[in-house]
C-alpha cells in the first residue's frame, strides 16, 4: 500500500474560548504571525477581517488573502463555524475549562474589570451563553478537532502539541487572575451541585475532552499515531469516519459487536457530512457497514487495527423501537 506521510500545513486556526487560558496560547504563537477576529469593536481584530469580514462580509477574498499571507495563524473569539474552511481540521486548536472553574473566572474578570456588584447567581441570570465552551465548537465533534488542550493541564497540553505537529510554543501563563472573590472552594456544596446541573453541556463536553486528551498523551508517549474519529448509530447502519494525526493512508477499523470481531472496515469511502470542514484524503475518510442482524441489546465498539485505539469513548448500541 502506498504510504505517503501527511506533513503540518502552514495555516492553522485557533479558537479562542474566553477564559481558557487562550490568550497565553495567543502569545505563544505570535512568533508566527497572526490574524485576530476579537469583534469589529476590538483593538485587537486586524484591520483586513474588519474591513472585509464586517464590513463587506466578503469571505472568499479575506481567505484568499489569509492563505496567501504570511500569517499562519489566525484566531480569536469566534465560533469554530466562522472560519473551519479556512485550514484543515487537523490543525484546528483550542482549549477548554472545567465549567465550573470556567464559570467562576467570567464571573471574577467581570467583578474585577468591568466593575459587577451583583452576586453569581444575578450574573448567571444575566447570560444566555451559560454553556458556553459547546457553543464555541458545536459545528464539529470533538474527536476529529486537531487539538482540543485542557486548561488545567496546560503544560501538558503544549508539550503535546508542540511534539505532535513539530512547534516549539512556550508554556509560559499570562493573563491569570490572582484576585478572585469567588473560588470553589468558598461556594456551598449544594450551589456546587446546582451549577454543575446548569453547566450540564459543557461539562459533559469537557469530560469527553479530558478523557480525549489523557488518551492521546499516552498513545504520543507509546509512539502510536493518533487516528481522530468519529462514528454514530442510525437505522440498522454504523457510518462515521477516520483519519491518522499524519499519515494520509486510510485506517482500517475492526468493528466489535459484544466483544466479538465481525468485519474490517476501511475508512475510505467519501465522507459527506459537515460540508464546511476541511477533511484530509479529499474526505475519502468513511466508513460504513449494515447492521440489520443486530439489535438494541447489542453493544459496539470500534477498533484501530494498527494501534489499538479505541474510537468511541461510550459504547454504541442500535437505538431501541419499543
Amino acid at each position: 500500500m502506498f504510504f505517503k506521510k501527511y506533513k503540518l500545513a502552514q495555516k492553522s486556526l485557533f479558537i479562542h474560548i474566553p477564559k481558557t487560558a487562550g490568550t497565553s496560547f495567543r502569545s505563544a504563537i505570535s512568533m508566527h504571525g497572526v490574524y485576530s477576529d476579537y469583534g469589529i469593536n476590538s483593538k485587537s481584530t486586524n484591520f483586513e477581517i474588519k474591513r472585509l469580514i464586517y464590513e463587506h462580509n466578503d469571505f472568499y477574498q479575506y481567505k484568499c488573502n489569509f492563505l496567501n499571507s504570511r500569517q499562519q495563524w489566525l484566531c480569536g473569539h469566534v465560533p469554530l463555524v466562522k472560519y473551519i474552511d479556512f485550514v484543515s481540521v487537523r490543525n484546528i486548536f483550542t482549549f477548554l475549562r472545567n465549567p465550573v472553574s470556567h464559570l467562576l473566572s467570567h464571573y471574577n474578570h467581570f467583578v474585577n474589570h468591568k466593575g459587577y456588584e451583583g452576586d453569581l447567581d444575578s450574573f448567571i441570570l444575566s447570560r444566555n451563553d451559560v454553556n458556553i465552551q459547546t457553543i464555541y465548537l458545536n459545528y464539529l465533534p470533538l474527536p476529529l478537532i486537531g487539538c482540543v488542550g485542557i486548561t488545567e493541564y496546560y503544560a501538558d497540553s503544549i508539550d503535546l502539541i508542540n511534539k505532535c505537529n513539530n512547534l516549539k510554543l512556550s508554556v509560559d501563563r499570562e493573563n491569570v487572575n490572582v484576585s478572585k472573590k469567588l473560588t470553589e472552594s468558598n461556594i456551598s456544596s449544594e450551589d456546587i451541585v446546582k451549577y454543575t446541573q446548569l453547566l450540564n453541556r459543557d461539562i459533559e463536553y469537557y469530560q469527553q475532552a479530558l478523557s480525549l486528551f489523557l488518551q492521546r498523551k499516552e498513545y504520543f508517549k507509546n509512539g502510536k499515531e493518533w487516528v481522530y474519529a468519529y462514528a454514530v448509530v442510525n437505522n440498522h447502519s454504523i457510518t462515521g469516519c477516520a483519519y491518522f494525526n499524519r499519515s494520509d493512508e486510510y485506517v482500517v477499523l475492526d468493528l466489535i459487536r459484544n466483544g466479538k470481531s465481525i468485519a474490517k472496515l476501511n475508512a475510505n469511502s467519501y465522507f459527506s457530512s459537515f460540508p464546511k470542514a476541511v477533511f484530509p484524503r479529499s474526505r475519502y475518510i468513511g466508513f460504513t457497514y449494515p447492521l440489520e442482524n443486530s439489535s438494541s441489546e447489542d453493544i459496539f465498539d470500534i477498533i484501530v487495527v494498527s494501534t489499538g485505539q479505541k474510537i468511541n469513548l461510550e459504547p454504541l448500541k442500535l437505538l431501541s423501537h419499543n
